[in-house]
């Protein structure tokens, strides 16, 4: 049976995605409390392991902090399977590159 990778210290498991969004929101400073203030963009790139099962891709998360400033967010929707038989969990990168998965 498939094992979980473990986790770094910095990453968390949240209990749904839109958890896990609203802490990376937090984590790079971007408001939660404005509905909508985000567009998400397909990600379709040749690292066969940020694809789902079926070629889906992988996505980022565009947005401003509360600063105005340009904020990209990745969200490995499908997570990872790895070549050591251990698995990631969908997840968001946090502002240091942490998992927030969910």
């Amino acid at each position: 049976m498939p094992k979980r990778r473990l986790q770094n210290a910095s990453d968390i498991t949240a209990p749904s995605e839109r958890a896990a969004r609203r802490q990376a929101f937090r984590e790079n400073n971007i408001p939660t409390s404005q509905a909508n203030n985000f567009s998400r963009v397909k990600v379709h790139g040749k690292n066969d392991n940020l694809k789902g099962a079926n070629g889906e891709p992988s996505e980022i998360i565009r947005t401003k902090d509360i600063n105005g400033n340009s904020v990209e967010i990745q969200h490995h929707k499908n997570g990872h399977d790895f070549a050591d038989g251990t698995f990631e969990k969908p997840h968001y990168h946090g502002k240091e590159s942490n998992h927030i998965s969910y």
